[in-house]
This record gives structure tokens, sequence and C-alpha cells, in this order.
């Protein structure tokens, strides 16, 4: 009897030993996310929780839990244990554990739901938050389980619990804790202001804002020159809230006046609680056609066209079958301009899902739109931008599938087949869409960029020119410094060299609104 219970006093030890480093374990490693990812959490950009005076309660819920419970985990291991513990009470006993077991397998499977869902968007810092997440709740799993198992046997066997077992288990109290203080942050009201346009820009405007015409959101912004000098301004309309899978129509808001003053808005699509969006216009010279190319559900892909301006519009015709592969899930085209090539080929940029992988692609129509087909892959990618360069080759400027720089692709046969990509290290981007034109003059064509310029987050909205065919960036100004996200840029008026752009921006949230800014060609020598 007394080599049994000599061995279970062993195996107690060993366990309760287990149990307080694991304890040391997990605080630890809760106490380095606010320090290994402070920037990323902190600053502004698109990954944290808007900016607040609450912080301190934010950062401090991951440093003070991890404390308590690494504090926790230290006393169990030095303290000595022996077999004449009390057998505490209903709540050591039985309440605590099964709340530990609830929080362990709850932590397990969040944390495996958020890696598996954004593993493949995941990079950098980002990628570091993503993969704490099932570390995190393997290590609460090992801890939370084992101890409060072994401390319901005990109870029932009425055998003494171990002092390690009760703080293993009374780490999930902690746990809660830091979950309803990061919670409750989360639902305060933002509270930060907006950032002032650069005190030279000659003309800025909103055209779209939380809550106009019912809408929760105005996302997606596209813009197009027609071919009498209308100004199109497209954006999707989100009704429900202000995520991708809100209901969604798509809106447009129209200028003849170079964008001074607009239409009011005007509902273009929209299908019961569809989400209808990534509008992509592309004008064909040759008949004056607006050709409008969206997506609903981004399943199924449509096209519809204007003969007028923008003026009035035809019914939607689906195309899916010809531009979308069977193995293809998520689709989506654009949210950019298409534009059209110098033999009069219209082409649409697009991007796709396949085994869980982003790719970008092309669409392309050569009997102006009546029927379009599918061009070439880009094995990389999102949301793409196009021009066609001076010596007729094809290039694409890609939101990057991870937080970083552009991709970049060239194509020697009008989309059909794409050349390696590459990345850009002279266009930084926080995985955004970005826009592009392409401005022909005599002695060479100059092209233009727009996008949020910083690497990790969405802000900093930055308009770039290129006068060696988008080799290089030589000039650029920052449109507006704060929170901003998906961008059109347009010439507006070729005569004078007036450039329009709309994009996102916010104080707390990058798409509070949108804008349309309007500044002459020169504004980017200055």
């Amino acid at each position: 009897m007394k080599k049994t219970n000599l061995t279970k006093g062993r195996l107690q030890q060993v366990a309760d030993k287990i149990f307080s480093l694991l304890m040391i374990l997990t605080g630890i490693f809760l106490i380095s996310i606010p320090i290994v990812l402070w920037d990323f959490l902190i600053t502004e950009g698109q990954f944290k929780p808007t900016i607040r005076p609450y912080y301190p309660l934010y950062h401090g819920s991951f440093l003070i839990g991890g404390i308590i419970i690494a504090i926790l985990g230290i006393f169990g291991l030095i303290k000595r244990f022996n077999n004449t513990e009390s057998q505490g009470n209903f709540l050591n006993n039985y309440i605590l554990p099964l709340l530990g077991i609830i929080v362990a397998v709850g932590v397990c499977m969040i944390g495996y739901e958020v890696y598996t869902t954004t593993e493949y968007l995941a990079a950098d810092n980002l990628y570091l938050l993503v993969l704490s997440a099932p570390v995190l709740g393997v290590l609460l799993f090992l801890l939370l389980i084992p101890a409060s198992v072994s401390t319901i046997i005990s109870s029932i066997r009425k055998n003494p619990i171990s002092r390690a077992s009760r703080r293993a288990v009374a780490s999930s109290l902690v746990i809660i804790g830091m979950g309803a203080t990061i919670g409750a942050v989360l639902t305060l009201p933002p509270d930060a202001k907006a950032k002032p346009f650069p005190s030279d820009l000659p003309f800025k405007k909103v055209l779209y804002a939380q809550g106009n015409s019912g809408y929760n959101t105005f996302k997606i912004p596209t813009m197009i020159t027609a071919p009498n000098g209308t100004i199109l301004s497209f954006a999707e309309a989100r009704t429900d809230h202000k995520d991708d899978w809100s209901k969604t129509d798509i809106v447009l808001r129209k200028s003849y006046n170079k964008g001074t003053t607009w239409t009011p808005l005007e509902v273009l699509v929209k299908e019961g609680n569809k989400v209808i969006g990534n509008a992509c216009p592309v004008t064909d010279r040759n008949t004056g056609f607006i050709w409008l190319i969206f997506c609903k559900q981004n399943d199924t892909v449509w096209k519809m066209h204007s003969r007028d301006n923008g003026e009035t519009w035809s019914k939607p015709i689906e195309i899916t079958k010809s531009v979308k592969l069977s193995n293809w899930t998520w689709y989506a085209t654009g949210p950019n301009h298409g534009i059209q090539l110098k033999d009069g080929t219209l082409i649409i940029p697009a991007d796709h899902i396949v085994n869980r992988k982003m790719q970008g692609h092309v669409i392309y129509s050569k009997d102006g739109g009546e029927t379009w087909k599918l061009g070439g892959t880009i094995p990389t990618g999102e949301e793409g931008a196009l021009v066609e360069l001076d010596n007729g080759d094809l290039y694409i400027n890609i939101r990057p599938v991870k937080p970083g720089y552009r991709v970049t692709a060239i194509s020697k046969d009008k989309g059909l087949t794409w050349l390696p990509y590459t990345y850009d290290k002279m266009l930084p981007d926080p995985a955004v869409q970005g826009s592009l034109i392409k401005i022909k003059k005599p002695g060479g064509s100059l092209y233009l960029f727009t996008n949020p310029a910083d690497t990790l987050h969405r802000e900093k909205m930055t308009v770039r020119l290129s006068r060696d065919e988008c080799k290089t960036w030589s000039e650029s100004r920052v449109l507006y410094s704060g929170l901003a996200s998906y961008s059109a840029i347009s010439l507006i008026d070729s005569k004078n060299d007036t450039i329009g752009s709309i994009f996102e921006r916010g104080a707390n949230f990058y798409a509070e609104e949108i804008v349309f800014v309007r500044f002459p060609l020169s504004y980017l020598d200055k």
C-alpha cells in the first residue's frame, strides 16, 4: 500500500510540475503577444482595433492575463505538495474544471478556424498574429483539459486535489476575463478625428458617406470618364453592415462638369439580399459603349452596357461559363476600370481562388463586348490594374496576397499568357486594390498609379507618376495621410491634363466615406 501511495504521490508531483510549466509557458506566450506585435496592433491601419484611448485595456488584457497565469504556474512549481490538501468546495471541484474544459475546447476550435480560413492571406506580423491563435489553443488545451479532468475525478473519488490542478483550471477565469476586456474595448465608441487633406489640394468633395440613402457603408469605388466627358463614379452600397458579405447594391453618381457637382445617387444593380459588386467599367472607343462587368455573390459574372454615356443601361446578362473555370470558387472582377488595346480588344482584370490560393487573371472581348473569354492567369495576387505599354506589351499591377509590395507582370500576347511576376519595391502596399491609368504624350506616355502607400497599414493614399513604362516611379504626392483604402483614378480633361481620383478614407475606419479629388498633372511636380 505504501508503495502504491508513493507511486501515486510521484505521479501527482510529475503532473503538478507539468501543469505548472504549461501555465508558465502559456503566460509567457500571452505576455509576448502585445510585445512582439505592438506596432502591428497599436499603429493606424487595417488589422488593429479602431483608434481610441482604451488601448491600454486591450493590450493590458494580454499582458496582465499572461502575468497572472505565469505567476500561478510559478507558485505551483515551487510549492511542495502533500496528500493532506483539503477537498476544496463545489466551485473548485466541479464548476471551475467544467469551465476549463469548455474554454480549452472552444479556444482550440476558434484558433483552428481562424488559422485555416486566413492562413493563405497572412504575412509578416499578421501571420504571427494568426498563427498565435492555434498555438494558444493547443497550450490551453494541454493545460486545462488534463487538469480539469483530474480535478473532477479526484473530487468524485474523494482524493486530495493538487493546488497545481486548481490553479490550472482557474486559468479559465483569467482567459474569460481577458476576452471580456478585449470585447468591451472593441465595442466602445470610436473617437478618432479625421486627418486634414493637403492644404494645396485644389478640389475635394465627399461623394458617398456612411448612412447616405439608408446604406450602412459605401466601399469599392471605381471611376471612368465617358467619351462625352461625363464622369461615372460607381461604388458598392452595403445595407446591413460594412463587411464584404452584407447585402450589397451597385450605385452610381455622375458629374457633367469635371467633378464640381454630382447627380443624386442612383441604384444601378440590386437583387434581393444578394451581394452585387466588383463593378469594372470599360469604354469601347469604336462604338462609344460603356461596358460594366460585375459579380453576384462573388460567384457568377455578369455584363451590362450603356449606349448613352451612362444615362441608361441594358439589362444584365450572365457570362460566367465563358470566363470561369469549374474548379474556381470565389471570383471577383476589377474592381477597377478595364482597358481597350490598340487592336480594339477589351480587357478586364479579375481574380479568383483555386485550391484556397488567390490568383489574378484577365478576361477579354474581341467583338466589342458581345462575347467574353478567359485570358491568362498570374499565379498569385488579387485585384489588378492594367495598361497597354507603348511597345504593345500588357502590364498588370496586382494587389499582393500578403502585405508588402505590389505584384507586377508583363504579357507579350495581349494577356493570353504572362511572364513570371515580380514585386515592385518602389510600390509599397498593405494588400489592397490600386488603380492605374495611361496618359498618351508625343514624347512617351505617362502612367499614374494610386494606392495606400504603406507595407502594412491601409493609410497614406498616394498618387505616383512613371515616365518609363512603369519601370520606376519618379514623382509622388500624398492625397490623404490618414486611413485610406480602395481607389480609382481617371483623366477627366485631356486638354488640360486634369486628373480625378476617388478613394475610401476615414478616421476610425478606412472607408467611412468615398471622396473625389481633382488636381492638374503638374501637381505631382511640386
